[in-house]
């Protein structure tokens, strides 16, 4: 197969930690409930955000969202590439305020992402795009049908022909910052739902004046946040 790189410019996973120290001083005051109910709204957010980004990512797709090519030439069934994106996209609890977005199989995998059936880096490509690249010149007689291709003609699979006349791919460029998206609008959450934490916190440990509840409700709520699987990435055509 030919090998192919990915464009610069986004993100395939992202860790997301809770690191402000006027908000943890004020949350060890209010142990053991403090940090619990700030790792709820944490684990609420990201799975409220993560789903919002599915249903964005999916929407790219249009009507192939739901189309599946059947399995064929030793290929198990296809989906369009936003769709396998959105469906690996998940939330994973590290430890207590600290949550990693990805779409890898596993947490191991979170900086690789998701992969096509002939190894392209899926969750790159949604990313970033890839630039146009020449097919490769041993391409099989037969390949399995794209989603668009098999909705189109209800063809499995199609001969080559054309990709060969072509010689080159077209690149992709439908491209979507899911991983970015979904940092900002979790970010902006976590921040303005903080206050709400606290204050149920300082409930549950025994804080019932307003005043009380009201000072510690008014500390910062920043967020520290890393991404990964930056630059170029190898993905196959």
């Amino acid at each position: 197969m030919t090998q192919t790189f990915t464009r610069r410019g986004t993100y395939s996973e992202m860790q997301i930690i809770k690191d402000d120290r006027q908000l943890m001083h004020a949350m060890k005051k209010l142990e053991p409930n403090g940090a619990k109910e700030l790792d709820k709204t944490m684990r609420r957010v990201l799975h409220i955000e993560v789903e919002a980004t599915r249903k964005r990512l999916k929407a790219l797709a249009g009507p192939l969202a739901s189309v599946r090519t059947p399995a064929t030439l030793g290929y198990g069934r296809s989906t369009n590439i936003h769709t396998k994106v959105a469906n690996a996209l998940k939330v994973h609890r590290n430890e207590q305020m600290n949550y990693t977005v990805h779409t890898g199989d596993t947490i191991q995998e979170a900086t690789i992402g998701v992969e096509g059936q002939r190894g392209g880096r899926l969750s790159h490509i949604v990313a970033k795009g890839i630039d146009p690249f020449r097919y490769s010149t041993t391409l099989p007689m037969l390949v399995q049908s794209s989603t668009r291709w098999y909705a189109k003609t209800g063809a499995r699979n199609w001969a080559t022909t054309g990709m060969r006349m072509r010689a080159w791919h077209p690149g992709f460029y439908k491209t979507m910052d899911y991983i970015g998206d979904t940092e900002k609008n979790a970010m902006e959450s976590i921040k303005k739902e903080s206050r709400a934490a606290i204050i149920l916190a300082a409930h549950a440990s025994g804080f019932y004046t307003a005043g009380g509840a009201a000072k510690l409700a008014g500390s910062g709520a920043n967020i520290k946040t890393s991404t990964g699987g930056t630059g170029i990435k190898a993905a196959r055509g």
